[in-house]
C-alpha cells in the first residue's frame, strides 16, 4: 500500500512540475496584469498566473501556456473555480495611439 501511495505521489509531482514552464523570451510581452471589462489576467514570467472573471468572481489559478494563437490558463490550485480557461490571441500586445499597451483575446480588449 505504501508503494502505491508513493508511486501516485511521484506521478502527481512529475505531472504537475512538467506543466509549469517559464515564458519564452518572445512571450515576456504578456507578463503583468491585464484588465478588460470582463476579466483580469495576471501572468508571471515563471509560467504561473490567474484568470478572474469579474462578474461572477470565478478564478482559475495555475499555469499559463501561450502559443502563437492561444493562451490557456490551467488550474493547479484547490481555490480555483474553473479548471481551464482558453483564449484565442487576435492581437499580440502592442501600444495604441494613446500610448496604452493592449492585446485582443477573443474580441476582448485587455489593457495593462
Amino acid at each position: 500500500m505504501k508503494q502505491i501511495s508513493l508511486s501516485l505521489f511521484l506521478f502527481s509531482l512529475l505531472t504537475i512540475s512538467s506543466c509549469r514552464r517559464n515564458l519564452d523570451d518572445g512571450q515576456l510581452v504578456y507578463e503583468g496584469k491585464w484588465e478588460s471589462a470582463e476579466h483580469t489576467l495576471i501572468i508571471y514570467s515563471h509560467g504561473k498566473g490567474a484568470c478572474i472573471q469579474k462578474k461572477l468572481r470565478l478564478r482559475c489559478n495555475g499555469y499559463v501556456t501561450i502559443t502563437d494563437h492561444k493562451m490557456v490558463f490551467t488550474s493547479s490550485s484547490l481555490d480555483s473555480h474553473v479548471f481551464r480557461v482558453k483564449f484565442t490571441i487576435q492581437q499580440k500586445p502592442a501600444v495604441d495611439a494613446n500610448g496604452i499597451t493592449y492585446m485582443l483575446l477573443d474580441g476582448e480588449r485587455f489593457e495593462q
